[in-house]
C-alpha cells in the first residue's frame, strides 16, 4: 500500500460530498468556487519490526467557505462537518485504499486566499496502512 493509494481513496470520499464544488490535493493559491476541500499530507508516521510495518498517515483537509454572517457561516460549516464525518464514516477503508481511516479532529480559522477572507474549517483524517516486507 501507499500514500496515493490513500490519496486517491481520501479524493474519492470528498468528491461524493454533496454540495462540495471542488476537491483538490495541494493549498490553492486563489479560490475559484466554494465550498471547497483541499488536502495536504501531514505527516507519516511508520511503526513496527521486523516485517510488519504499520503506518500511519496523517492528512489535513481545508473545507473553505465563503465569509458572510456569522450565523450563516456557522450553520454552513456545521452541515458540510456533518456531511464530512458521515462520508468517513460510512467509508472506514477508503475502498479499500487502506486498513482503516477515521476524522481525528479539527479547528476553525479565518484565511486570507489571494486577498479574500475565507472561513476554514480545517479537519484531519488519519489512515492506517499495513507493509509486509519480505526479507
Amino acid at each position: 500500500m501507499s500514500y496515493q493509494r490513500i490519496s486517491t481513496g481520501l479524493h474519492n470520499l470528498l468528491v461524493a460530498v454533496s454540495g462540495i464544488q471542488l476537491v483538490m490535493e495541494t493549498e490553492p493559491t486563489s479560490i475559484p468556487a466554494t465550498p471547497l476541500i483541499y488536502s495536504v499530507l501531514e505527516s507519516e508516521t511508520p511503526a513496527g519490526e521486523d516485517m510488519v510495518i504499520i503506518t500511519t498517515w496523517r492528512t489535513k483537509h481545508s473545507l473553505v467557505l465563503p465569509w458572510q454572517d456569522t450565523a450563516e457561516a456557522e450553520d454552513t460549516a456545521r452541515s458540510y462537518m456533518d456531511a464530512l464525518l458521515t462520508a468517513f464514516l460510512a467509508n472506514r477503508t477508503l475502498s479499500g485504499a487502506c486498513r482503516h481511516c477515521e476524522m481525528t479532529s479539527g479547528e476553525t480559522e479565518f484565511q486570507t486566499i489571494n486577498g479574500i477572507e475565507y472561513r476554514v474549517v480545517n479537519c484531519y483524517s488519519e489512515a492506517l496502512d499495513v507493509s509486509i516486507q519480505i526479507r
